[in-house]
């Protein structure tokens, strides 16, 4: 039976065998899992599920290769991870099992992070008849399937061309595959959604991937917008709240800068004559001053409200503003908190 391995790691930490002891004794917590610890077999461990054929290994190693990716490097001191082909449970236990530690698991045929959310699947220990069948029409269209939003037909594939990572159009691929029919030639079944994996995977984690296809079809999804609000043109005034996240390549974590009860935190409007992108913009460049574009932003499905100084009751969009290498001052320094905090540890609603 064919073998495909995944590395556990935390981008740019080693993993120690204490790191690796937690991770199994968190595995041994969870339902119908089975973990065989050999006193033989020094850092391993292997799992096997209950009414399952399949089960994998688990070792601690050192690698000689620790290339760096573009948003991080490869620790040395990782966890192999050796399953079967057709195994679809590993993969979803390490995620659900690990995500507290803030352990990722690493494709090695990919060379890339799996996404966080453990509801898109990974593509490469994914088997069933139509799956088959999905791999098959993408490649006629010059795709390779890489990932699949959980019990869908809504596919990441990689394009053979450049490497550029494109959303399949989920209701033409279902009519291609029902009817077995020969794909005709058209631009409606896919778009380009990322330049590659790892620009894919990140922006994914941050909800700043289309998983709707035609939302955002022949659209901008630079802002993904959860309110409902017509941010091009919203016909009001219309409040703005934008907390602004800034990348570290370190950590491989978005880290917030601007937030409540911080004084970089720019509390504005969408003036007269711009759209959300246009204010967004003056704010990073004009404003504060910190860069000059953004990776992409969201607008919370949650809206606030509040009274201008007509008494008037408005809307207050809430905003996450993602950013790479911001510039601030000394001054802007000091005004944020001594450490900052992390995408993950921030309370937020859903879907903000």
């Amino acid at each position: 039976m064919n073998k495909v391995n995944y590395h556990l790691l935390k981008p740019n930490v080693n993993i120690t065998p204490d790191l690796f002891g937690k991770m199994i004794s968190l595995l041994n917590e969870m339902q119908r899992v089975i973990i065989n610890s050999p006193s033989d077999e020094q850092n391993t461990a292997y799992i096997s599920y209950e009414n399952a054929p399949f089960g994998a290994k688990l070792t601690l190693k050192e690698f000689e290769e620790t290339e760096k990716l573009k948003y991080y490097k490869l620790p040395r001191s990782r966890v192999l991870v050796e399953c079967d082909k057709t195994d679809n449970i590993t993969i979803y236990i390490l995620q659900t099992a690990l995500q507290d530690l803030k352990v990722r698991i690493y494709n090695t045929k990919l060379k890339c992070l799996l996404p966080v959310n453990p509801t898109i699947v990974d593509c490469t220990t994914y088997t069933s008849e139509n799956h088959e069948k999905a791999v098959s029409v993408m490649e006629k269209f010059d795709l390779a399937a890489v990932f699949l939003l959980n019990n869908s037909y809504n596919y990441y594939a990689v394009s053979k061309n450049d490497q550029s990572v494109h959303f399949v159009n989920d209701n033409l691929l279902y009519h291609l595959i029902t009817t077995e029919s020969e794909p005709p030639k058209t631009n409606e079944f896919s778009y380009k959604v990322a330049d590659n994996l790892e620009d894919f995977v990140r922006k994914f984690d941050f909800e700043l991937i289309p998983t709707d296809f035609y939302k955002y079809y022949k659209r901008s999804f630079k802002i993904m917008n959860f309110s409902g609000f017509n941010i091009k043109n919203p016909g009001r005034k219309v409040f703005v709240k934008p907390y602004i996240l800034n990348f570290d390549d370190d950590k491989y974590d978005f880290f917030k800068i601007a937030w409540d009860e911080s004084a970089l935190l720019f509390m504005d409007k969408i003036r007269k004559g711009e759209t959300l992108n246009d204010t967004i913009l003056r704010i990073l460049r004009e404003e504060l001053k910190i860069c000059n574009d953004y990776v992409g932003a969201t607008v919370a499905r949650i809206v606030e409200y509040d009274l201008d100084r007509n008494n008037v009751l408005t809307p207050r969009l809430i905003l996450r503003i993602f950013v790479e290498g911001a510039n601030l001052s000394e001054e802007q320094k000091a005004q944020k908190d001594r450490t900052w905090i992390s995408f993950d540890q921030v309370k937020k609603p859903n879907r903000i």
